[in-house]
């Protein structure tokens, strides 16, 4: 963009603030317009250009207000400096569009006529640059969504949380199975010809214990899955989900993606 930077601080100050001075507020307003001309310049010259751009426009109403004829000059420094931009290449063209129309009457300045003819083919450039779904006033063309991108998925999380209840489930059974062997232990140590009702709760806390082992083993492994799914799984504004696996082999990247 650095061959339509034409914009020579003494010619842009002499063809704005040219004409004679009819009052001594336009005299006021001249030199507010060389304040922020110079603050504009210093933003470009510092490569701040949405400054810049935010200060030609206001040099443009100052010069407008005081009814100066060559103010839309001031148009095609802002809209030159906003299309350094990115992102802003739709305002930028607006803007040049403004200078175009606005300065037809004063195409026998050498200088404007320069910048017509340059605005023209910067306003070109700026459309190529726009996606082709923003031309059109519609959404931008959204790019293929990178692999780590996009909100977490609650599925992971609600598989982990169903996992980590069946952990606690086990541990609290085992935990009764405990206190149930120990009071069993208490009534008959050696387990030997002890009552039938005390046998029977002997089977019934072994059930309870295998139960217990099976609930919170099951529930670690289901844990882990929702956990991994957590971390691999994305939810995009349309509210599908997709799969992102990465890795590398024999030095390249290899990517697993899949959506529901």
């Amino acid at each position: 963009m650095n061959h339509v930077r034409t914009i020579i601080g003494g010619a842009l100050c002499a063809l704005v603030l040219a004409g004679p001075a009819r009052v001594v507020a336009q005299e006021d307003a001249r030199d507010r317009a060389r304040r922020i001309l110079a603050e504009a310049q210093a933003h470009e010259g510092e490569e701040r250009y949405a400054l810049a751009a935010q200060s030609y426009l206001e040099l443009y109403d100052a010069l407008h207000q005081a009814q100066m004829p060559r103010a839309p000059v001031a148009l095609w420094s802002a809209g030159n400096a906003l299309a350094q931009v990115p992102g802003h290449e739709r305002e930028a063209a607006e803007i040049l569009r403004r200078f175009l129309g606005e300065s037809a009457t004063l195409v026998a300045d050498e200088h404007v006529r320069d910048w017509r003819s340059t605005a023209v083919g910067l306003i070109d450039e700026l459309e190529a640059r726009v996606p082709t779904a923003a031309r059109d006033g519609g959404p931008a063309e959204e790019s293929a969504e990178p692999p780590g991108e996009g909100s977490f998925s609650l599925i992971g999380p609600m598989i982990m949380g169903g996992g980590g209840a069946l952990v606690l489930a086990g541990v609290i059974m085992g935990a009764i199975a405990l206190a149930q062997d120990a009071d069993q232990v208490s009534r008959c140590p050696d387990r030997m010809n002890c009552p039938d009702s005390l046998m029977a709760d002997v089977e019934q806390t072994r059930t309870l214990a295998m139960v217990g082992d099976a609930f919170w083993i099951a529930g670690a492994v289901i844990a882990a899955a929702g956990l991994t799914l957590t971390l691999l799984l994305r939810e995009a504004a349309d509210g599908s989900v997709s799969l992102v696996l990465g890795g590398t082999v024999d030095g390249g990247s290899v990517r697993v993606r899949g959506a529901f």
